[in-house]
């Protein structure tokens, strides 16, 4: 027996058991500790601390498919102390135990995954690990690639292996390293981090979690000065053990409460806001990881359109109606304010291929209003808008009606696969709130002849970017197509058929289904949901154009029309309600057309030959016609004598012009 073990024990008498077990607690080598009831004081403070963390996150609801991450934290909690306290050789134990953590993590996350076709296989094990790594490879694909994913399979297997790993760590920490800041750092940096994306105040676990990491401290440090003191002669007081534990949970009562009661002053913001700047650089490269984890629930709400290169497929959403931008325009009638525009289709939603800075021509906003050669020569009209910045959607990119031309602020082009493929505006300083500027775009005022005429001679650029379609998209979307659009039906005769398809059939809904996994979305809108928003509206005419050899791509941003214009501000004062997508449709000698296949506001509606009203799309003031009539128009100047009129959505299946394989180029492996 050491000698402060003698020392304590002559002093100690009736107590001399108590100092025992707090001496042999004292010993992160000793087995025996767990006989004795000073061992279970730190494990009782420990599972406290680490269950309010777990509980925490599992009433978040991240997901649906989260296991009862509980009962994975005190799995984690449990193995990480009986190897701390059992195995003879610390590392080999401790890595053991991390493979322990990934088998668990898996298991549990197989037992309560949603199948991507639970009727392909049946429920077995094999079923379910083949799931499993399909999901995770989809994924990680996306994630090398720089493209989308709306899976939260991913996250919730590292979530659950995060939530089984820490507690695991701290059990190590308590145990055998005597650290308490390595015990308790790694499980409040979490509590906190899901706190904070929660609305509203703290919730009870982060006072759980304090007042137990409180103890669980000066506990920790009451071992480790025990532990010193071995080999002296010094005695220690009875019941040391519940002494220290009583004057803590005063102590931590009293923080907790002055920390709750304090009010909390602005006087951070201007330190927040350079802390931002700071780490600006790494946000920048890890904001694309963002793209990957869309199946996540964002709790304070995450903007639809949030991603500069891409454009996630989601399932319910909600709008917000905070003021993002306040916008005079020269318009009278609905424009679509751009914000960005995605080529490339994949399972999980849209992204921007490779793009390039240009400098743009020297042109003035006040030269750009009258126009420059190509935009009399395409038919094209030019639009200013004053933009005031209160809530960036993006603080790299300025907002243009249609194609840009020039702004008041310096930017480059963004260019795509052409010098003259420009994308968008981007800044060459960040735009801040508060920030103003002045932007010229020019939208196409061709009329119906003269779209009717536009040919199909397209510019390779446009065949090699906007006819790609991926394998993941099933034939019977190519099919639905054909169905829809005639053999012999010019460019733009097709794409209003689809246009006015998908708004006949296909209801307007914010609260719409996520697709099962592994399922292609716009298949799913078009043949099971049969609802959707703007999103799925604009990419399934898209899709289906370019099924048909018709080059296609989408662009987002807003609609500027009569329900977002304040008549105090006589401005439109855009929110995240007044969000918008829509399809671009290329014409040779035309460029790019907008179309609207979204029921809830007005359809495109173009002269019969063209004119330089206001802001197309929209009705022009005399020489307008309705969808009607633009209906009766084209099907009785187009279709043979005798023939029926025109081919609704239930008309029989009619051959795509070309078919997928003859696309130029477009499919894709």
């Amino acid at each position: 027996m050491s000698a402060l073990s003698e020392a304590t024990e002559r002093q100690a008498g009736f107590g001399s058991r108590s100092v025992r077990e707090l001496v042999a607690a004292a010993d992160p080598r000793s087995a025996s500790a767990w006989r004795f009831w000073e061992d279970w004081i730190s494990f009782a403070l420990l599972a406290v601390a680490q269950f309010s963390v777990a509980f925490s996150i599992a009433r978040a609801n991240w997901v649906d498919e989260m296991p009862a991450l509980p009962v994975v934290a005190g799995i984690g909690l449990a193995i990480g102390a009986l190897l701390a306290r059992l195995a003879p050789r610390a590392w080999p134990a401790f890595l053991g135990g991390i493979a322990s953590g990934v088998v668990v993590a898996t298991a549990m996350v197989m037992h309560t995954m949603e199948l991507s076709d639970p009727f392909a296989g049946g429920l077995g094990i094999a079923t379910r690990w083949g799931d499993l790594w399909g999901r995770m490879g989809d994924w990680l694909r996306a994630l090398v690639t720089g493209g989308v994913s709306t899976d939260p399979l991913p996250f919730v297997l590292l979530l659950v292996f995060a939530v089984w790993v820490v507690p695991y760590l701290a059990s190590w920490a308590v145990f055998r390293w005597r650290n308490a800041w390595l015990a308790l750092l790694p499980g409040g940096f979490a509590l906190l981090t899901n706190i904070s994306y929660l609305p509203g105040k703290p919730a009870l676990e982060f006072v759980i979690f304090l007042f137990a990491a409180i103890l669980l401290f000066t506990r920790i440090h009451l071992l480790r000065t025990v532990r010193g003191w071995e080999g002296g002669a010094m005695a220690m007081p009875r019941w040391l053990s519940l002494q220290v534990l009583h004057a803590g949970g005063w102590v931590a009562a009293g923080l907790i409460a002055f920390a709750w009661l304090v009010p909390v002053g602005d006087g951070w913001e201007p330190a927040a806001g350079a802390w931002g700047n700071a780490i600006r650089p790494v946000t920048d490269r890890i904001q694309p990881l963002g793209q990957v984890f869309i199946g996540i629930d964002g709790k304070h709400g995450q903007l639809i359109h949030q991603f500069e290169g891409a454009l996630p497929l989601q399932g319910r959403v909600n709008l917000d109606d905070e003021t993002m931008y306040v916008v005079s325009a020269e318009t009278g009638s609905l424009a679509y304010l751009r914000a960005f525009v995605f080529d490339r289709y994949e399972r999980g939603g849209w992204r921007l291929s490779e793009t390039e800075l240009v400098e743009p021509p020297a042109l003035t906003v006040e030269a750009a209003r009258f126009g420059t050669p190509a935009t009399r020569a395409q038919e094209r009209s030019l639009v200013a808008v004053e933009v005031h910045v209160e809530s960036p959607l993006s603080d790299r990119r300025l907002l243009t009606v249609g194609e840009p031309l020039a702004s008041d602020v310096d930017a480059d082009f963004l260019t795509g696969a052409s010098s003259s493929d420009v994308i968008g505006l981007q800044p060459s300083d960040r735009l801040e709130s508060g920030a103003s500027y002045t932007a010229v775009g020019s939208v196409s005022v061709a009329g119906v002849d003269s779209l009717l005429a536009a040919g199909t001679e397209y510019p390779a650029w446009v065949l090699d970017r906007y006819l790609q379609v991926p394998d993941s998209v099933p034939p019977r979307v190519g099919e639905l197509a054909a169905q829809i659009v005639g053999p012999d039906d010019p460019p733009y005769l097709a794409a209003f058929r689809i246009e006015r398809y998908l708004r006949e059939n296909y209801p307007f809904s914010l609260r719409v289904s996520d697709p099962p996994p592994r399922r292609d979305p716009i298949d799913w809108f078009l043949f099971e949901s049969r609802e959707g928003y703007f999103d799925h509206h604009a990419s399934a005419m898209v899709v289906l154009l370019r099924t048909l050899g018709i080059p296609a791509r989408i662009a987002v941003g807003f609609a500027l029309d009569e329900t977002s214009f304040s008549q105090a501000s006589e401005a439109f004062v855009l929110s995240e309600k007044d969000s918008w997508a829509w399809p671009e449709v290329f014409f040779p000698g035309y460029g790019w057309v907008e179309f609207n296949p979204a029921p809830v506001r007005e359809l495109v509606s173009r002269s019969r030959t063209g004119g330089s009203f206001a802001v197309p799309p929209g009705i022009a003031e005399d020489d307008a016609i309705a969808a009607l009539e633009l209906i009766e128009l084209l099907e009785e100047s187009l279709e043979p004598a005798g023939s029926g009129g025109g081919r609704g959505a239930g008309a029989a299946p009619r051959r795509p012009r070309g078919g997928r394989a003859a696309r130029g180029g477009g499919a894709e492996k």
